[in-house]
C-alpha cells in the first residue's frame, strides 16, 4: 500500500487558529485511522499548517520522509495560499479532503485550495464526506 502525508490546514489568524487545534487535530485522527485499517502507512504533519513558513515546512518534511502522495485536509476554513504553497513541495498526487463538519466553512477551504490549485495548474483531485 501507499505511504501516504497528511498535512491539515487552519485558519491564518493565531487567536482563530489556537481555538481550533483540538478540532483540526481530532479530524485529522479520524482520517489517519480510517487510512491505517485500510492499510495505507500515513505520515502527518507535525503541526497542523496555519501560515505560509509552516506550509512549505511541513510539505518539505513529507517529501523528505519519502511519502508517495499527499492528502490536504481541512476541517475549518483556511487559506488558500497556504495549500498553494504547500502543493510546491509535497510528494504528488495531491487529494484535497474534507470531512462533514456543518459548524465549519472547511467544505469551503478545500473548493478554494483546490480552484488555486487548479489555476496554477497543478493536477489535484476533489474528495468529501465521511
Amino acid at each position: 500500500m501507499a505511504k501516504v502525508g497528511v498535512l491539515t490546514f487552519s485558519d491564518g489568524r493565531e487567536f482563530v487558529h489556537r481555538d481550533l487545534i483540538r478540532m483540526n487535530g481530532d479530524f485529522q485522527s479520524r482520517l489517519r485511522d480510517a487510512l491505517v485499517a485500510n492499510g495505507h502507512e500515513v505520515v502527518c504533519g507535525e503541526e497542523i499548517v496555519w501560515s505560509s513558513e509552516l506550509a512549505a515546512r511541513e510539505a518539505r518534511r513529507l517529501a523528505g520522509l519519502g511519502c508517495d502522495a499527499t492528502i490536504f485536509n481541512y476541517a475549518v476554513w483556511a487559506f488558500p495560499h497556504f495549500t498553494a504553497i504547500a502543493s510546491r513541495f509535497v510528494p504528488r498526487p495531491i487529494l484535497t479532503f474534507s470531512n462533514v463538519n456543518p459548524s465549519y466553512p472547511g467544505l469551503v477551504a478545500m473548493l478554494a485550495g483546490a480552484g488555486a490549485l487548479n489555476q496554477l495548474g497543478v493536477p489535484v483531485e476533489r474528495a468529501w464526506g465521511e
